[in-house]
C-alpha cells in the first residue's frame, strides 16, 4: 500500500500583487473631485415582515445622504423566489409586493437615480408577465414617491 501526501496551493493568507500591496497607505489625490457614486445592491428580494433585512435599513440611511449625482443599481433577484405572481394569487402576490416595496422604501429620500434589473428569480415562474406586473407596481409607486417631488 502506498500513501501519498497531499498538498495544496491554497492558504488562508491574504496575498497582494506588488502594485496592490500598499493599498491601505495609498490615497487618491485630494484634488480629485468625486463625479458620481454608485451603490450596487444584489439579491435583496427576500425581505419579510418577520425577518427584515438589516442591509435594506442600512442602505436607506446611506442613500438618504447621497446627492443627485449618485445611482442605486439593484442587480436582480428583487422578488424571491418566483418573481411577481398574478393578482389572483393574493397570498403570494402580497409577499412579492412587500419584497419590492421594501427595496423601494430605501429610496424614500434618495436624490439620485435608482435602476432595477431583473434577475433569474424575477423571471422564474411568471416570465415576462411577472416582470411587467413588477414594473407596473414600480411605476405606480415611482409616480407618487416623495423622493421624486423635490
Amino acid at each position: 500500500m502506498v500513501v501519498a501526501g497531499v498538498s495544496s496551493c491554497a492558504s488562508y493568507k491574504t496575498r497582494f500583487s506588488k502594485e496592490g500591496a500598499q493599498w491601505q497607505s495609498v490615497s487618491p489625490d485630494p484634488a480629485l473631485e468625486l463625479k458620481h457614486t454608485m451603490y450596487l445592491i444584489g439579491d435583496a428580494g427576500n425581505d419579510s415582515p418577520e425577518s427584515r433585512a438589516p442591509v435594506l435599513e442600512y442602505l436607506k440611511t446611506k442613500l438618504a445622504g447621497e446627492p443627485a449625482n449618485s445611482s442605486a443599481l439593484f442587480l436582480g433577484d428583487n422578488i424571491y423566489e418566483y418573481g411577481m405572481p398574478p393578482a389572483e394569487d393574493s397570498a403570494a402576490r402580497k409577499i412579492a409586493e412587500f419584497r419590492i416595496d421594501s427595496q423601494l422604501e430605501t429610496l424614500e429620500h434618495f436624490k439620485g437615480r435608482p435602476i432595477f434589473l431583473p434577475g433569474n428569480h424575477d423571471w422564474r415562474g411568471w416570465g415576462v408577465k411577472g416582470l411587467e406586473a413588477a414594473g407596473k407596481i414600480h411605476s405606480e409607486i415611482h409616480q407618487r414617491a416623495p423622493w421624486q417631488n423635490g
